[in-house]
């Protein structure tokens, strides 16, 4: 909505969707989803950094093949593949900067788990490529708590 960016219900069901490759994960490889779990406890690394170490590859990526094999759309897809690996040159920069940024703000306000202690740091680059300022960050936060709090109640 601070970007009104169209389509609006099509960025929450990416949001919905972006970690379905740790469920995958969680599923089909438990033993190595407990080499990663075991990872980050005693190193404190980042989800995805464990998951690269053991697998070769995240849940991101993960959710993305998997989504494609679905055959949704790139515009669904490539943020979901990239959301912790953003580059401004994809295709669909703007969404997936959105998704990067939302997921970290949500981390970083304690909502959900994101199976690590640790919150990422926001690319700069996606913080240009939608415009963003920090002040622009806090106004978001400050909107996302109202409305949880809305939710709570």
């Amino acid at each position: 909505r601070h970007l009104d960016m169209d389509a609006p219900e099509e960025m929450s069901v990416i949001g919905l969707l972006h970690d379905l490759g740790k469920v995958v994960l969680e599923e089909h490889l438990a033993e190595e989803f407990g080499e990663i779990a075991h990872i980050i406890d005693d190193e404190n690394t980042l989800f995805y950094e464990a998951e690269v170490r053991v697998l070769g590859v995240t849940h991101a990526n993960v959710g993305g093949w998997l989504l494609d094999k679905w055959q949704l759309p790139a515009n669904l897809v490539e943020p979901i593949m990239y959301h912790h690996n953003f580059h401004p040159v994809r295709t669909h920069a703007e969404r997936t900067a959105v998704v990067h940024i939302a997921d970290i703000l949500v981390r970083a306000e304690g909502y959900g788990s994101g199976g690590d202690r640790r919150i990422p740091v926001i690319a700069e680059e996606a913080m240009k490529v939608l415009d963003l300022t920090m002040e622009d960050i806090r106004e978001v936060m400050d909107v996302m708590q109202d409305e949880i709090r809305d939710v709570i109640r």
